[in-house]
C-alpha cells in the first residue's frame, strides 16, 4: 500500500508452509530487491519498528554472516564494504539470531533450524533507547542511533550484492510478513505481533 514493490532476484517462491500459510523461500541466492525511498531511513532522533517471522534452514546452509532481512550493507550498484548505518536481522556465523540496527549490535540466542521465530527491532528516537525482541521477549537494548541509508536498497533474503553482483550475507530458509512502521511499537504490541 505504499508502494515499496520488491523486485526478485534469483529464483525465491512463495509456498504454502502449515505453519505460517503462504510465506518466501529462499535457497541462499534468492532475495527480493526493495528500491530505497525517504520513509524507509531514519535518523537517530526518529522512530521506526521493523517485525518479520523467520525460519532457518540449516541444511546445506551458506556459512557466514546470513542476513533475513537488511537495508543498507550494499551500496546502488553493489558492494561488499561495511557501513556504519544499517539495520535488518542477521544469523551470526556461530547460528544465533543477531540485530544490527541503529545502536543494537549483537547476538541473542541460537538460531534452530526449522523453527519458526518472530523478529523485531524497535527504535524509540525521542527517548534515544533500541530494542531487540524475539518471540515478543525483550532480548538487547541499547540507546538510539541513526538508520539513515539512503541511497541503498532494503533486501529480503540477503544483505545485497557486491560489485561483481555475487550475493553475499545470503539466507536460506523461509521469511514472512516483513513490515517497517514510522512508529516505535511497545512491548505489549510487539508480543501480540508474535502470537
Amino acid at each position: 500500500g505504499k508502494g515499496h514493490d520488491g523486485l526478485a532476484f534469483g529464483d525465491p517462491t512463495i509456498v504454502n508452509d502449515p505453519v505460517r500459510g503462504q510465506v518466501l523461500v529462499v535457497d541462499g541466492d534468492d532475495r527480493i530487491g526493495v528500491s530505497d525511498a525517504p520513509d524507509l531511513n531514519f535518523g537517530a532522533d526518529e522512530s521506526m519498528t521493523l517485525t518479520t517471522w523467520a525460519n532457518l534452514d540449516l541444511v546445506d546452509a551458506p556459512e557466514g554472516w546470513k542476513a533475513v532481512v537488511a537495508k543498507g550493507r550494499t551500496e546502488l550498484g553493489g558492494s561488499a564494504d561495511y557501513v556504519d548505518e544499517m539495520y535488518g536481522f542477521y544469523v551470526s556465523p556461530s547460528n544465533n539470531w543477531h540485530v544490527n540496527a541503529g545502536g543494537l549490535n549483537g547476538d541473542a540466542q541460537a538460531a534452530a533450524g526449522g523453527q519458526w521465530h518472530h523478529l523485531a527491532f524497535v527504535q524509540d528516537g525521542p527517548a534515544n533507547v533500541g530494542y531487540f525482541y524475539i518471540d515478543g521477549e525483550l532480548v538487547i537494548s541499547a540507546g538510539a542511533e541513526s538508520c539513515d541509508t539512503t541511497g541503498r536498497p532494503f533486501f529480503i533474503g540477503a544483505a545485497g550484492t557486491d560489485v561483481d553482483g555475487v550475493v553475499f550475507e545470503s539466507f536460506k530458509g523461509r521469511i514472512d510478513d516483513v513490515r517497517i512502521y514510522n512508529v516505535a511499537l511497545t512491548a505489549e504490541e510487539i508480543a501480540a505481533l508474535a502470537q
